[in-house]
Parts: structure tokens; sequence; C-alpha cells
């Protein structure tokens, strides 16, 4: 059988473009090399921000979530930013299951515990080849994680840009001193590098982890444990078991492989990730969404004009933020600190990571003319 549109993999990504596809009367068949529910190493936070996008969507998470935040609060070596914004806890299992069935329901074809080999476009479709046999599709949508089966499939190098590596654990969260309205971020850049460590609460367990780059992961996993656990899970009684992650982290996205012929890809196959905080669900539902659509109406075009248009400010900006962050977090907190009313709206939803920027200088150089004239003043 021939499809209007086969989505490789359903994450978020995956589940928001056959969702889109499906809403646009497509013939749309998603593909899952796992059986549902099953584990994804993630924190498990969907931001203010994601929470409106998926609503907006039709991607609800509410019926997962666990609990919700009201603080998100930043360390640095004895400093502390207290951001009043909140954050939705959920387990990924749970959350990617919950909008699989919803993409289902809209009319999407549904195939768990098939994984797909290769891509072989051509003029008029898509072969898609999986350990069971073949499909045919007009377009394909390739949300398959930053190691990309189908970018391999066709010749490409996947995203890595200066990659990260998480791991990460829950925890009882009757072991921890954390509470449940409030989530942690702890940076150290000589410890930690280009990454944090979190404890994000979700009612009865604390997800705890750290990321930072991969290569200094590689050199010194165990010095890092060992000095960060106590930060994140003081007085911990046993070492809970500890599961990675890899996470993409190009400086920006490459415009050429958001779509390749009748191929396109979204979410961390295209490099679609938000690096200052690291909040990949809300930027996998926006550029599927985007991908499932352009997909079955046939204009590919319209995918890469869209992402550039809207995700792609957040990829770049995240990364121009993270960098400042990551290297000197004191100097970040004093601009939050001056900024917090846009960092609210920023982390809301109300103001882009652009807008934000524009906006956060605009303040700075303002505050500087006015600067000599307070000193006369006086």
């Amino acid at each position: 059988m021939k499809y209007d549109a086969v989505v490789i993999g359903a994450g978020p990504a995956g589940s928001a473009a056959a969702l889109a596809a499906a809403r646009e009367g497509a013939s749309c068949l998603m593909l899952e090399a796992r059986r549902f529910p099953r584990y994804k190493p993630c924190a498990g936070g969907v931001t203010t921000r994601g929470q409106r996008l998926m609503k907006r969507l039709g991607m609800d998470p509410s019926p997962v979530v666990l609990s919700s935040t009201r603080f998100s609060v930043l360390h640095y070596r004895g400093e502390e930013l207290r951001i009043p914004t909140s954050t939705a806890m959920t387990y990924r299992e749970e959350l990617d299951h919950h909008l699989a069935r919803l993409a289902e329901r809209a009319g999407a074809e549904l195939v768990f515990g098939e994984r797909v080999l290769s891509v072989k476009p051509s003029a008029s479709y898509v072969e898609v080849v999986t350990a069971q046999g073949a499909y045919r599709a007009s377009y394909v949508v390739a949300c398959d994680g930053a190691v990309s089966r189908a970018a391999i499939s066709l010749g490409l190098t996947p995203v890595h840009g200066r990659p990260v590596f998480g791991v990460l654990a829950e925890v009882d969260a009757r072991e921890l001193p954390w509470t449940t309205d409030e989530l942690h971020l702890i940076y150290d850049p000589d410890t930690l590098p280009r990454g944090y460590a979190w404890a994000f609460p979700k009612g009865e367990t604390v997800n705890i982890g750290w990321c930072c780059d991969l290569e200094f992961f590689k050199r010194n996993r165990k010095a890092v444990a060992k000095k960060v656990l106590p930060w994140i899970a003081p007085g911990l009684k046993a070492l809970p078991r500890m599961r990675g992650g890899y996470i993409p982290a190009p400086r920006d996205l490459d415009k050429g492989r958001l779509a390749l012929g009748r191929v396109l890809f979204a979410g961390d196959s295209a490099g679609v990730v938000e690096q200052w905080f690291y909040e990949g669900i809300f930027l996998a539902c926006w550029s599927g969404y985007l991908a499932g659509r352009a997909a079955a109406r046939g204009k590919p075009r319209e995918y890469v004009k869209e992402v550039m248009k809207g995700p792609r400010g957040y990829v770049y900006y995240a990364a121009k933020f993270a960098e400042t962050t990551y290297k000197n977090p004191s100097a970040t907190f004093k601009m939050a600190r001056e900024c917090m009313d846009l960092m609210i709206k920023a982390a809301d939803g109300d103001l882009s990571y652009r807008e934000f920027a524009l906006k956060a200088l605009l303040r700075k150089l303002t505050s500087s003319i006015k600067a000599p004239f307070r000193t006369l003043g006086h």
C-alpha cells in the first residue's frame, strides 16, 4: 500500500507530524522501532510555553501531567535566581504513548516494534524499508532522533554540532529535600562545561541528573558523578541507576537539511534543539507538526520556510544564550535579575527568544545611556 505520508519515529515530533498529516486528510503511517510504552531518558519537564503550544496543536499533555512547579530556581556557587514560572512534570514513556494515541485517534495508522532500516527516494515516491518489509509514501517525515537512520541511509551525517550527553534517574521523593513547587538547575562551568545539574520533582519521585559536553563527559564521568550527586541528591543512601542520552547541539539550523526532496526531517533528527535549557519537547512538537502538515500538502518548501521563520529563532538564540550562560553564569544571573519580567515572558511563550534578546539589549543600552546622567544628578 502507498501512503501519502510515512512518519519515522513516535516521539513528540513523530506524533505531531502524524497528527498534522491525518488532520489534513492524508493517509499516514507512523513507524516506531520500540513497543510503547517504553522508557525514554528525559527529565520530563514541559514549560508553560510548551504546554500552550501543545494545546494549540491539539496535543494537550494534561492527562499525563504528574505535578507542576511554580518556580525555576537557578544556582551558581552560592548565588540563587528564582524565576516564577510553571513547568509541568511527566514521565516521557507516558507522554509519548499519550501523544501517539492522539495521532491514532486523528486517523494515523500506528505500527510499533518495526525498525526502519533505510529510505530510498525516487522521482514520484519514497520507499521505506524496515526489518519486516517495505512501504511506499509520497513523502516521508523522519523524526528518528539525533542519530537518524533515515539521514544515514541517505548518505548524510547526523546533526551533531557540539554534542552534549546527559545522565539521569528517578529517585523516591521521600529520600530528598526538594519541594514539589520548585525545580532546580545548578551551574558550574568547571564541573559541567556546557551543561548543568538538575532536580525535577514529580510528586512521588524526583528526576535528578546532569548534562555536559560529550567529550568532557567521556573523560571525567566518575569524577563528575562524585561531585554532582551531593548537589542534587544530598543524603541519598544508595546510588541510583543512571541512564544516559545523547543531545545534538548545533549552533544554528542547516536549512538544506530540513527537507531533501520527498524526505523531511524534524525534531532532533533535524537539529531543532533548544540548547539554553535543553527543552526538547516544545520544538519537537512544533517542527514535527509543521513537517507533517507540509508533507500532507506536498509542499516541503513550505516546511522549510515555516521552520526558518519560527523554530529556527529558538535554536539560534538559545545557542547564543547558552554559550554566555555556561561560560559565565554570574553575568547571566545579573542580566536575568535586571530583565526578570522579560525572562518570565520568554519562558511562558509571550516573547520569542529573538524578541527577548532585542528587548534585553535595548534595556541594557538605555540603562547605560542614563547612568552618566544619574551620576550628574547627585
